[in-house]
């Protein structure tokens, strides 16, 4: 029995250890996003100023960009592969 709770207490530290890496990859991923946005609007912009076709047009250019973390897809295609595994 003690081996058991030692082999689940080791199970869970190792799932711990990937949820921390997840949560890493996932702050750098927005990071990154935030730097890709920040070409088009610089921090501190008054961004009430901007349409919402502009800004449609930026989402558009991000989502439609390869990414590394994506393993070289476009948001876009991970997220139609998604919806379209749905029905």
């Amino acid at each position: 029995m003690d081996s058991l709770i030692a082999a689940a207490a080791r199970a869970l530290a190792v799932g711990d250890a990937l949820s921390a890496l997840k949560r890493i990859a996932l702050r750098e991923s927005n990071e990154n996003t935030n730097g890709l946005l920040r070409q088009y609007y610089p921090k501190g912009m008054d961004l009430s100023a901007v349409s919402q076709a502009q800004l449609d047009v930026v989402a558009r250019k991000l989502n439609t960009r390869p990414r590394e973390t994506l393993d070289w897809k476009t948001p876009a295609h991970i997220l139609e592969a998604s919806v379209s595994t749905t029905y």
